[in-house]
């Protein structure tokens, strides 16, 4: 491959990872107890808002992929967004129900609840985020997650024999006799 064709490769690449890239990017916010206690309850409360908007924006942006799927006749993406769509609207919904009793919890000034209403809304978020990535990458393009990689293995010769099994099986004496739900007269 020359060296003109690696750098289209490498173009192409970043730009298909940007998005995933800041979706993931936004649901990285700090949850450690010290710097819970550094913001206000304001500061709390409109870091949970604005986490909540990047959830149901990219919830909405699941939805219009999914759509694409659907036009494009795709059975098996279709059917892998539809899955993490699920997940995600319910992460989203219960984001939302925090947000709300995160939002009185900061009228009564009830500083241990608010940071317990954030931590959830963080916690979803992240989850959003890969499962945005998973919706993303189902048409094959790129996926985040896959580790492993599809082999091959073959076999020169044969495999040693395992002294414990048997190499013939027999039948057994006494054959039992068949299940009461295996009888013709039920």
């Amino acid at each position: 491959m020359g060296k003109k064709q690696t750098l289209i490769a490498l173009i192409a690449a970043g730009l298909l990872a940007t998005p995933v890239y800041f979706a993931l990017a936004e649901s990285e916010v700090s949850v450690r107890p010290a710097d819970l206690k550094k913001q206000s309850i304001k500061e709390l409360l409109s870091k949970a808002e604005s986490t909540v908007k990047g959830m149901q924006r990219m919830l909405k942006e699941s939805f219009s992929l999914l759509e694409k799927s659907i036009q494009d006749k795709r059975p098996e993406e279709v059917t892998m967004r539809r899955e993490a769509i699920t997940a995600m609207k319910g992460l989203v919904r219960l984001s939302e129900d925090g947000l709300v009793a995160l939002q009185q919890y900061a009228a009564e000034r009830d500083r241990e609840r608010v940071e317990h209403e954030f931590v959830k809304i963080v916690i979803a978020s992240s989850k959003i985020g890969e499962l945005y990535a998973q919706v993303q990458s189902v048409g094959g393009v790129f996926d985040l997650e896959v580790a492993d990689v599809d082999r091959k293995m073959s076999y020169v010769g044969s495999l040693p024999a395992d002294p414990v099994l048997p190499t013939q099986f027999q039948e057994p004496a006494v054959m039992p006799d068949p299940p009461v739900s295996a009888s013709p007269y039920f």
